[in-house]
Formats: structure tokens, sequence, C-alpha cells
């Protein structure tokens, strides 16, 4: 949210340059405009300027709300997925501790059984929530994989053309602003899936850490098929090829850069 409400003041104040140097740096005549989303409109556009340009406020910022809510959806669906796995790891933990080990043999053993059942149960949740997760949205995670490498490498040739051949200071800072969106979008969303992975093993760590040698050797082999279960890779995975993770951000990044030194090559 804090990044879109960035690039609207951003786009907000370039858009204005005109009205601004007009107050401050006032000339015998007023400046051109010249609006960075190209529209055809069917009137006179230089009478309507200020119509145009509430128009363009108006696009940017319902295109803004739809990526935070978005954005926002996404990011409750993997918070509760990592809180899940948090909580069966912290059910393994309790189950692991001297208090409960020192206590008398059958009282013990119900104690023991009762925790690694909630901590099973509950990341067994945590996995069906993820599967359900990945695919629902896997079609849309395609589609925004597809149309991000894309528009990224058209970026960044529309970029070097301006460094290149115009110079226009304006439009490289335009497109400079686009580049880091595209990268911070990309990262972020990678950077969630990794966040699910680390999580997805804590079952695994807080398993291996905890004080299973001095639990009975039939709860020690229980908890080895635990363990055997934790040490699975929990992901967001799209249509099996992709995976969400920061490597799978290096991986988009290298291609967009391919396929934009493959286009600017064919020029």
């Amino acid at each position: 949210m804090g990044l879109c409400c960035f690039v609207l003041t951003v786009a907000v104040i370039l858009q204005t340059f005109p009205l601004i140097f007009d107050f401050i740096l006032p000339l015998n005549e007023s400046r051109s405009w010249q609006f960075f989303i190209v529209t055809e409109y069917f009137f006179n556009q230089e009478k309507y300027v200020y119509a145009i340009l509430l128009h363009h406020i108006l696009a940017i910022s319902i295109a803004g709300v739809t990526v935070c809510s978005a954005s926002s959806t996404f990011l409750m669906f993997l918070l509760h997925i990592c809180a899940l796995f948090n909580i069966a790891s912290h059910h393994i933990e309790n189950a692991m501790k001297w208090n409960i080990l020192a206590i008398s043999d059958p009282k013990r053993e119900h104690l023991l059984y009762q925790r690694i059942v909630h901590a099973v149960i509950v990341h067994r949740r945590a996995i069906e929530f993820t599967k359900f997760f990945t695919s629902e949205f896997a079609v849309l995670f395609a589609i925004l994989i597809l149309v991000g490498v894309s528009s990224l490498s058209l970026t960044l040739l529309q970029f070097l053309q301006l460094i290149t051949l115009t110079g226009n200071v304006t439009e490289i800072f335009v497109f400079a602003l686009l580049i880091l969106i595209h990268l911070t979008y990309m990262f972020c969303a990678n950077y969630a899936g990794q966040i699910i992975t680390d999580h997805g093993i804590k079952l695994f760590k807080a398993t291996y850490n905890g004080m299973w040698y001095a639990a009975p050797l039939h709860t020690q082999k229980m908890l080895l098929f635990i363990m055997q279960e934790g040490i699975v890779d929990i992901n967001i995975k799209c249509g099996g090829i992709f995976t969400a993770s920061l490597e799978g951000f290096a991986t988009l990044t290298n291609a967009a850069v391919s396929y934009f030194t493959v286009i600017y090559s064919t020029r």
C-alpha cells in the first residue's frame, strides 16, 4: 500500500509539472501538457486538459486500489498458512519439554499423544490449505508471470531507447520507476513463497531440536514419521513448473533480461 501511494503521488506530481511551473516560473504563454498515459479522446484535449488529468488520476488510483486489495488478500492467505505451521511447531516444542517428560508414565503418554496429534492435525490442515490456495490461483499466477516478464522486458527496451535516442530526463525517470515497480512486485511475490517454504520445515526443526531422546521408545518411533513428513518441501507452485521463491525471482529476472536482449538484437 505504501508503494502504491508513493507511485500515485509521484505520477500526479510528474503529470502536473506544467501547472506547477506556471505558478513558480510563469511564461507569456501556458506550457504544453504531455500525458504519460496515451489515450484517445474525441474532443479538444487542450480545452479540457484538467478533465483529462482528473481522468488519469482516477484511473491510476483505481488501479492502485485493485493491486493493494488483491495483494492484501493473498498476503492474508499466506500469513494464515504460516500461522498454522507455527502452531504445529509450537505443539511439538511443548510436547518435548522436561515438565512433560518428567511426569509419571501413564499421564505422560497421554499428554505426549495429545499434543503430537494436535500438531499433526494442524500441520496437515496447513498443507491442505496450501494445496487449495495453489490450485485455485494457479491460472492467475501463470498469467501474472507471463504479463510480468513480458512487461518488464518491453519496459527495459523502452528505457534503453530513451537513454540512447531521446535523452528525455522525465520519461527516463518514469520508466526507471516502472522497472523498480516490476522488480519490487516480483520480489515480494516470490519472497512470500519463500516464507511459506521456510515455515514448512519448522515442524521438522522443532521435532529434531526437541528432547525426543528422553521420550519413550514407541514415542520416538512415532516422531520419526513426523520428521519424514516435515522434511518435505512445502511451496507455492505454478503448474508444477515454477516455484515461488528467491530462486524463482532470480529466474524471472534472468528471463526478462534474456527476452529484452533478444528483442533488442533483432531490431
